[in-house]
């Protein structure tokens, strides 16, 4: 595969427009220079046309002198000179004719020159115009790859320091009982290099049917029953969050069952160390965990946990915040 190198500067005359433009310099020249041998060409011919012309009335007034008589000859002069006069007269004419066709035949030869360099010219100042445009554009584009890529390392840079949170949650029961109360601790964590600062959140405690997940309305609209705010959290330093709920009989026999079971809600709003707004909707489900130890008939104990609800925790970070 090869490769279109534009001429070099040293290279100016192979470009095709130099070409063009220097043929039709040469027709110019060529009509010009045609029209003025032929207008000469033609004035050396009336000069001599003029010339035979003079002799042939040289011979009539000579002619003239011959006659004896008075009256004869003053007419036969007169005759002359009127017949030159005439030819005089219309020799003038042809000759402005003449001169009106040959330069009306060198101004078209010219114009039509003028034309093709005007062509020419009109062309390498669009291709001239094409060219610029491309470079603007390549530019342009240069500069919008610069500025991605400026982004793209600044925002790499900041997610690699921020600080980023999460929610771990610690059950304070073993199992579940009927009516009793049960307490589930919310550890907030900052996983992330840099505090998180202007933290809040909500959180709540709730039971539904074992096949919940969360539509676009839940977290507008769920009533959260927990709320708190801490300045910052330090990276590793957990905040906690302490929840309670009371499972009357025929709940807990409904999460036994597996028809139920209780869920944990909590969102976040917190500022990284960029000046910049994060939210985190969370989300996770009681599950029972097979354990190695084992009951008094054998089988193994199950143990209840909080495990995060695939697909229904979301996160966002707002761009236009932060500087």
């Amino acid at each position: 595969m090869t490769e279109n190198v534009p001429a070099s500067s040293g290279d100016w005359w192979k470009r095709p427009w130099v070409a063009v433009t220097v043929v039709s310099a040469l027709i110019c020249i060529a009509a010009v220079t045609s029209a003025i041998t032929a207008y000469y060409a033609e004035s050396r011919q009336q000069a001599d046309r003029a010339a035979d012309q003079y002799r042939a009335y040289a011979e009539r007034v000579v002619a003239c002198d011959g006659i004896e008589s008075r009256a004869e000859h003053y007419a036969c002069l007169v005759e002359a000179v009127q017949t030159e006069q005439q030819r005089l007269y219309a020799a003038t004419n042809l000759r402005a004719q003449q001169d009106m066709s040959t330069w009306s035949f060198a101004t078209l030869w010219i114009s039509l020159g003028l034309l093709i360099v005007t062509g020419v010219g009109v062309t390498y100042v669009a291709l001239t115009l094409d060219q610029t445009r491309r470079a603007t554009k390549a530019a342009v584009k240069a500069a919008e790859a610069a500025e991605n890529t400026v982004l793209e390392t600044r925002r790499i840079g900041e997610a690699q320091v921020r600080a980023y949170i999460t929610v771990r949650h610690t059950n304070s029961f073993s199992k579940i009982e009927s009516n009793k109360k049960h307490v589930l601790v919310k550890e907030i964590i900052n996983t992330g290099s840099t505090p998180a600062y202007n933290v809040s959140y909500a959180a709540s405690l709730f039971v539904a049917d074992d096949h919940f997940f969360p539509d676009e309305n839940f977290w507008p609209e769920h009533d959260f029953n927990l709320h708190g705010q801490k300045a910052y959290i330090a990276n590793g330093s957990p905040s906690f969050v302490v929840g309670d709920i009371f499972l009357e009989h025929k709940i807990a026999m409904n999460i036994y069952a597996g028809h139920s079971s209780i869920f944990a809600a909590c969102k976040i709003e917190y500022f990284d160390a960029f000046n910049r707004r994060h939210t985190a909707n969370i989300i996770s489900k009681l599950l029972f965990v097979p354990t190695d130890e084992k009951d008094s008939d054998g089988n193994p104990v199950v143990e209840p946990r909080m495990a995060a609800l695939p697909g229904a925790n979301t996160y966002s970070i707002d761009v236009d915040s932060g500087g």
